[in-house]
């Protein structure tokens, strides 16, 4: 007695396959009959075997079947091993098929019955059909999974989705309805099966997916190892070992090969990863050079513009200004109209790009009607008012064509040669041009030297009787999230009472401080106040510091004991000003390492006023970006404002920075910020600066 139905603890001899001992002398003669029953199918081979010999063939075909599992035990750890690194579903579906595909020919070759499960003879058949129905189930997650059939095979996708839900369905059945029934359906589905993921795996490499190779040579072997199988059971092929073991043999193609599939699809899932990145840069970098173009170009004429003008005026050696206005612009704007406007200021450009060819310059459009031109150069102050007078030659002496009219202009010229205040000292000399109604001025110190210095003695005299009096008291204005529309944080601002109790705001003293040397004394007392005063306020506040504070040891010393004392420093805020502190990132970088490790934020304050260095902001790290009020103050009207303050956003949105606007006035502006996306909001349309924080319940309706 032996079989499928007969436990280990009951067989004459145990082992995998039928075995009978014989005694058969040498020469005798005997008559052996067999009765035998079988469910399924079945092939009959029989060997006669000397003891020896069959000791010896047994040992070496076990040695074969543990190389042939030990396989794929190696596949199923490695393979699952990566999984756990990588997170890849198609890792996870090899393996659970893997696993599954091991015990079903375990069943298949005897192995369960002789080790796992020997005295279970009715898991015998049930164990076959079900791990070879979960080996299948398994198989159409992969395929699904590993071919992208849903965005490749949409069609194919759908029958493959149908094939998992047969195979999980014939797993319980291999349960409930008799082994025969089963099994038949088990054998029908392989092929079946076989067949479907063939076509698949074709369709899909023909429209570009690589990987697929792998994939249809991997389920060619146990097709055609199944063929060959066919063939040896209805006696088309002899029972060789390689016929006998042609199942064992393409399962273990196919197995490797998919494992190789898969890691084709990693390098090639890597690729297009790295191919995604590449184009993200790239797009960003475009985003970054538009937004460029739109903050250092005038939009009419395609001239520089002052951001980079003011952006350029370092990289000046020996700089020379001639600031050019048109007198009485308006007047023209409000007789012709904007368009016609906008064709003198082109044909103005023109005439100074024609002057540019006597004299090696560069040329920017400012604001409005005003054009700049640089040249840099070692030049004496008579022949830059010869220059200045030729160019006022050119711009001045024939009319301007205007809707088949001609108009003529007066121009006025302003002359700097101060590389520290180019800017404002020709924008005096341009002044002083209109007052003395002379065509061209050159800036000269007599100008306001004297009403300067008066003026900064009083403001000297103002600010030290501040510090004596202990008159430096921080305003907090409300800043409000829009998303919420509640007060999320407040700005500490400086302010000084003078005798007469009147509030005075920085931007009336601050250069003199600076000049005076008695700005660090302002900027702690500013800081030590406001921590004192928001001690107990449950919203974060944000403190302006400059490059002087971030330099000055003293003043770092004030910041750390308070953000000691004050215990909170996830709520403090530090914003450096765009103008001072952001090319000289080398500076900042420290102060903004140590205040980020401390737990506190860092914003970039006057964001689109002067430099607006995108990379630099990527180097610094930061967490907020203000936009300058000169951007929001007309968003509501203003396209080219929006056009400018759009890709910012969107960039800082992309890196995870939120975005302040500043100067919100009206409704309007603040239906606009909210609008485009701008995170947060701060203006008189909220309310002012004032001496205590509002109350951060207020809601804006």
């Amino acid at each position: 007695k032996s079989g499928d139905r007969v436990a280990q603890s009951a067989r004459e001899i145990r082992g995998r396959v039928a075995v009978f001992p014989l005694d058969l002398p040498p020469g005798s003669t005997r008559t052996i009959y067999l009765r035998f029953k079988t469910a399924g199918n079945m092939a009959m081979p029989l060997t006669l075997f000397p003891a020896e010999k069959f000791v010896e063939r047994r040992a070496a075909v076990q040695l074969v079947i543990g190389l042939y599992f030990g396989l794929m035990l190696i596949m199923t750890v490695y393979n699952f091993v990566i999984f756990l690194s990588v997170r890849e579903l198609s890792y996870l579906y090899y393996v659970l098929f893997v696993a599954a595909h091991a015990l079903f020919q375990a069943f298949l070759l005897g192995i369960a019955q002789e080790y796992l499960w020997p005295n279970g003879t009715d898991w015998t058949d049930d164990g076959l059909v079900f791990f070879a129905s979960l080996a299948l189930a398994f198989s159409a997650l992969f395929t699904r999974e590993f071919l992208h059939t849903r965005r490749l095979l949409p069609k194919l996708s759908m029958v493959i989705d149908g094939c998992l839900v047969l195979a999980l369905v014939n797993c319980v059945a291999a349960f409930l309805v008799p082994y025969s029934v089963a099994i038949r359906i088990t054998n029908a589905s392989l092929v079946l099966y076989s067949l479907i993921y063939i076509a698949a795996a074709i369709v899909a490499y023909r429209r570009g997916y690589t990987p697929a190779r792998y994939y249809l040579t991997a389920w060619a072997f146990p097709s055609a190892a199944a063929v060959v199988l066919a063939l040896k059971n209805y006696g088309l092929l002899a029972g060789t070992t390689f016929t006998n073991s042609a199942l064992q043999i393409g399962s273990v193609l196919e197995i490797v090969l998919l494992s190789l599939a898969l890691t084709d699809r990693i390098n090639l899932l890597r690729q297009e990863k790295l191919t995604a990145e590449h184009r993200l840069i790239e797009s960003q970098k475009a985003a970054l050079r538009a937004t460029k173009e739109k903050l250092y170009f005038d939009n009419l004429t395609g001239l520089p513009n002052r951001n980079r003008l003011l952006l350029d005026v370092d990289t000046f050696v020996q700089p020379h200004l001639l600031l050019v206005n048109v007198d009485q612009f308006k007047q023209i704007n409000d007789y012709f109209g904007n368009k016609v406007g906008d064709q003198v200021l082109i044909e103005l450009m023109h005439r100074i790009q024609a002057f540019q060819r006597e004299v090696d310059s560069k040329l920017y459009k400012l604001h409005a009607d005003e054009f700049a031109l640089v040249i840099d150069g070692d030049m004496s102050a008579e022949r830059c008012l010869r220059l200045g007078n030729a160019l006022h030659d050119y711009c001045h002496d024939r009319p301007y064509a205007v809707n088949d009219r001609f108009v003529r202009l007066d121009v006025s010229v302003g002359i700097s040669n101060e590389p520290g205040f180019l800017l404002e000292h020709a924008d005096m000399a341009l002044t002083e041009a209109r007052r003395a109604h002379t065509s061209v001025h050159m800036y000269d110190e007599s100008m306001h030297t004297k009403q300067e210095y008066e003026n900064n003695l009083k403001w000297v005299g103002i600010l030290r009787d501040a510090l004596s009096n202990d008159a430096i008291v921080p305003y907090f204005q409300p800043i409000v999230d829009n998303g919420t529309r509640r007060v999320s944080k407040y700005e500490s601002l400086m302010r000084i009472r003078d005798r007469e109790n009147h509030v005075i705001a920085p931007g009336s003293f601050i250069r003199v401080a600076k000049a005076s040397k008695l700005y660090p004394e302002l900027s702690r007392r500013m800081i030590a106040k406001t921590f004192d005063a928001l001690a107990g306020c449950p919203l974060p506040f944000t403190l302006n510091v400059s490059i002087d504070d971030i330099v000055s040891t003293e003043t770092l010393d004030v910041i750390r004991a308070g953000l000691s004392d004050y215990g909170r420093s996830g709520s403090v805020v530090f914003e450096i000003l765009e103008s001072e502190g952001i090319h000289r990132y080398d500076l900042a970088s420290g102060f903004i390492a140590e205040m980020k490790e401390r737990g506190c934020g860092i914003a970039i304050d006057d964001f689109g006023s002067g430099y607006s260095n995108f990379e630099h902001i990527l180097k610094l790290r930061v967490d907020y970006l203000k936009l300058n009020s000169s951007l929001i103050r007309n968003l509501d009207i203003d396209e080219q404002a929006r056009a400018v303050v759009i890709p910012i956003v969107d960039f800082s949105r992309r890196l995870g920075i939120k975005t302040v606007a500043e100067f919100v006035h009206s409704q309007a502006v603040y239906r606009q910020v909210a609008t485009m996306g701008i995170d947060y909001s701060q203006g008189h349309y909220f309310g002012a600066a004032t001496p205590e924080p509002v109350d951060p319940d207020a809601h804006l309706t």
